[in-house]
């Protein structure tokens, strides 16, 4: 049993030693990590994914198309909502994309 055990650590070890030399799977790891930092960069920045860009009060609106005047009043029911939870501490700056 304990020699069934250690060959198949042995065999594990040369496994996992020709699986991270492979460039198949360097690369495929690279690719996930790079996907994984460009979807958290987008999150932070949307300003790179939007052209029109507002602020009103404590929100700021990133938009694909032009943003119209009629958006002031969504905000602003949007910003009553808000007060009507009855939190009590002021509104932090909302970003809205």
């Amino acid at each position: 049993m304990k020699k069934a055990f250690s060959s198949a650590r042995v065999a594990y070890r040369r496994y996992r030693a020709a699986k991270t030399n492979s460039r198949a799977y360097r690369v495929v790891r690279y690719m996930l990590f790079a996907g994984v930092v460009t979807y958290v960069l987008l999150l932070s920045f949307p300003q790179a994914l939007f052209a029109h860009e507002t602020g009103y009060k404590n929100f700021q609106v990133y938009s694909r198309e032009p943003l119209t005047t009629d958006l002031h009043e969504v905000l602003d029911k949007a910003e009553a909502k808000l007060a009507a939870l009855g939190t009590g501490a002021k509104l932090a700056r909302q970003r809205l994309g």
